[in-house]
């Protein structure tokens, strides 16, 4: 009878995972579901960039939107609602240095969960990683191929993707020593060491990434990819890992 009501007592109350069965373990949540924000702000951001990594992103089932805009106002409309945020490929040297209102919202956004994602090409170009963040990203103008899987990668969601990667056009890799401290590098140009894709710390709790293609000619606009957007996907996981 006891046990009886101890199962029945498992089945409608709400209870820590693990506390009832005879086992005691925990299962660890699942990640969140990917909810993009892509800033898509005219004379800073490659409309070919943003539109083809949107477009590549809604391909694979992703929920993701695009937003314009440089005031805190519109960045905190922006961001509503989702947990990554991308900065695109550059179209010009312009670089924007966001208000001290408007780095407060980007900062509070990251460091309360939310992640940054660099998306590859902003040489010659201010990120919002550097201005807003507090980083020294240093942006490389190429890869030198082959692009190779790390040994940081082995245990990861990265253990489904490709070995290497081609040296699609349009990309760029970071000099590894601008990475701060903790950062991992996932995959690399083994000639000299370039992170071709990595996560990074932000401040005390905040995460972000580089993705190092800017997803010109990604399906279903075109169809260059070459295990790109494979390695997105797997990136996206390990952003989102608690």
């Amino acid at each position: 009878m006891l046990r009886s009501l101890l199962g029945l007592a498992c089945m409608i109350l709400v209870v820590p995972i693990g506390a009832c069965g005879s086992g005691g373990s925990s299962t660890p949540p699942p990640p969140p579901v990917p909810v993009v924000a892509v800033w898509a702000e005219a004379g800073f951001i490659d409309p070919i960039s943003a539109n083809d990594f949107t477009a590549a992103l809604a391909n694979r089932g992703i929920a993701v939107t695009q937003f314009t805009g440089t005031t805190a106002a519109e960045w905190t409309a922006g961001l509503t609602g989702a947990n990554i945020v991308v900065e695109p490929g550059a179209s010009t040297n312009s670089s924007w240095v966001p208000s001290a209102a408007a780095q407060a919202v980007i900062q509070d956004f990251v460091q309360a969960g939310g992640r940054y994602l660099l998306i590859g090409n902003q040489i010659g170009r201010q990120t919002i990683a550097n201005s807003a963040l507090g980083l020294s990203l240093v942006e490389l103008p190429n890869f030198f191929p082959p692009i190779a899987k790390t040994a940081a990668a082995t245990g990861t969601a990265f253990d489904a993707c490709l070995a290497t990667l081609p040296a699609n056009s349009v990309a760029s890799s970071l000099d590894g020593s601008s990475l701060p401290p903790g950062s991992i590098t996932y995959y690399e140009t083994n000639q000299f060491q370039f992170s071709a894709i990595s996560i990074y710390p932000i401040g005390a709790a905040g995460r972000g990434g580089h993705w190092g293609w800017n997803a010109q000619d990604a399906p279903p606009t075109g169809a260059t990819d070459g295990g790109w957007l494979d390695a997105l996907d797997c990136l996206i996981a390990e952003l989102l890992a608690p």
